[in-house]
């Protein structure tokens, strides 16, 4: 797919294609537009799609003025995508940034192995962008990410999850069904209370048989 800044042939009033309109236009504008309308939005990604998502939400926060009491960002496994000064910035002159990084809307899942160790890719650019930078790995790291140094951060608290598997590899943790099924596992602790449709809510072991999810098969 492409990359958020990169120019993708949107689709006009007119129904003509236009060239090179960056995929993080498109994303802010339709979200806005549920925004604005009163509806409820809930961005969400495993992995690569996780960042994504985290992006498209921390534009909504510091670059518009929409209403962002219906918005939800739920992140499966998503790597880092800013550093510490950043996110320093940012928090310091949006304080709704600071309120959604902290709240519920913001639900940031990782994955632990057997013997807890957390997924590969939540913290693969301070692995190997930052704490290895005499590797050769981490110089081509740097020079493609940015990163120059310094700390790297997530934006908001990591709600760890521990699937009922026999997983103990940082990498094979990564896959997503391990994500489903530690959400799922753990839904009576992490109180899961959404507004996604019975069928969703079901698959992510928020409901059982239209009733909220017990564990135990209480």
């Amino acid at each position: 797919g492409a990359g958020v800044g990169e120019g993708l042939r949107a689709v006009d009033s007119l129904g003509c294609y236009s060239q090179d309109v960056p995929l993080s236009k498109i994303l802010r504008e339709a979200a806005e537009e549920v925004l604005m309308s009163g509806r409820t939005l809930h961005i969400t990604g495993h992995s690569l799609g996780g960042g994504l998502g985290t992006m498209l939400a921390l534009d909504l926060l510091l670059n518009t003025e929409a209403p962002l009491g219906r918005l939800k960002l739920w992140t499966f496994g998503a790597p880092q995508v800013a550093d510490d000064e950043f996110f320093r910035s940012a928090l310091r002159g949006t304080p709704r940034a600071v309120k959604f990084s902290l709240g519920s809307p913001h639900m940031r899942y990782v994955a632990l192995t057997t013997d807890c160790r957390p997924d590969f890719v939540a913290n693969i650019v301070s692995d190997v962008a930052v704490s290895r930078r005499a590797s050769w790995h981490g110089k081509v790291f740097r020079k493609v990410t940015g990163v120059r140094g310094g700390g790297v951060g997530h934006f908001g608290r990591a709600t760890h999850i521990a699937p009922d598997s026999e997983v103990n590899n940082t990498l094979a943790i990564h896959v997503m069904g391990n994500y489903i099924r530690g959400v799922r596992d753990d839904a009576l602790r992490l109180r899961l209370n959404s507004d996604l449709p019975n069928a969703v809510k079901e698959w992510i072991g928020e409901t059982r048989d239209g009733r909220p999810y017990q564990m135990g098969g209480a």
